[in-house]
């Protein structure tokens, strides 16, 4: 299966401090390639199937400060501390391990009252033979009585020559908190762009924010001196 983008199109356009961030709509369409199989046998082609978690999907009230996933096969993580991105952001990062056919994962950090977590996998959980990923995985649970479920895409891109600029953490901070506050303050949500700079944050609570571009080397989601910074000109309410 592969998969082939149609033209963005952007709807606002930023330069600032040398980076380009257009906010667009993103839409695929997918086409199946068919081919000789080789002999001896298929080849195990799909991914890893979650049978059961702790929380489940979008549970309220959550108490905990430890997640379970359990998979039908043995799994492993690829690079789980560049991959694996949690909302809101974590100072001490959370510890992460998969063992046999099940991932941990058990926060450093006391959880926040009334507050949508996020634990974005992207595509880090593969099967531990063929190595076929569960794409683009994210499982949420919050703390209070409601699941926050806005959501912005978008794609980041060089100013100076329009390419894609991955790896760079886009985080919100509420329009009313100064223009400073990213030096002192980390992101209320985050997420990280793609090979091709496209990038999602999940599970905002209803808002206006500030939109920021960080490429966060102190990795502290917080601006330092030296750091690659954007700004998004108009307050965005997803």
């Amino acid at each position: 299966m592969t998969n082939r983008k149609a033209p963005n199109i952007p709807s606002h356009t930023l330069v600032h401090g040398g980076w380009l961030l257009p906010l667009l709509m993103l839409c695929t369409v997918g086409c199946a390639n068919r081919g000789i199989g080789p002999q001896g046998g298929p080849i195990d082609s799909l991914p890893p199937v979650i049978t059961k978690s702790n929380p489940v999907p979008n549970q309220l009230n959550y108490q905990g400060k430890k997640v379970d996933l359990f998979f039908n096969e043995y799994i492993q993580l690829v690079n789980p501390s560049e991959n694996v991105l949690i909302s809101p952001p974590q100072q001490h990062a959370p510890e992460i391990n998969a063992i046999g056919k099940r991932i941990t994962v058990t926060f450093q950090e006391e959880m926040q009252p009334n507050t949508t977590y996020t634990i974005d996998f992207g595509n880090a959980i593969v099967d531990n033979n063929e190595k076929n990923p569960l794409q683009n995985y994210a499982m949420s649970f919050s703390t209070g009585s409601q699941i926050d479920s806005l959501r912005i895409y978008g794609t980041l891109l060089n100013a100076e020559d329009l390419n894609p600029i991955s790896g760079v953490v886009i985080g919100l901070q509420p329009v009313d908190s100064s223009m400073d506050a990213i030096k002192r303050t980390p992101f209320t949500r985050i997420g990280r762009t793609n090979a091709e700079g496209e990038f999602s944050i999940k599970n905002i609570r209803q808002g206006t924010y500030r939109l920021y571009a960080l490429q966060d080397n102190s990795l502290d989601y917080l601006y330092q001196i030296g750091e690659g910074i954007a700004v998004y000109d108009e307050p965005v309410t997803p």
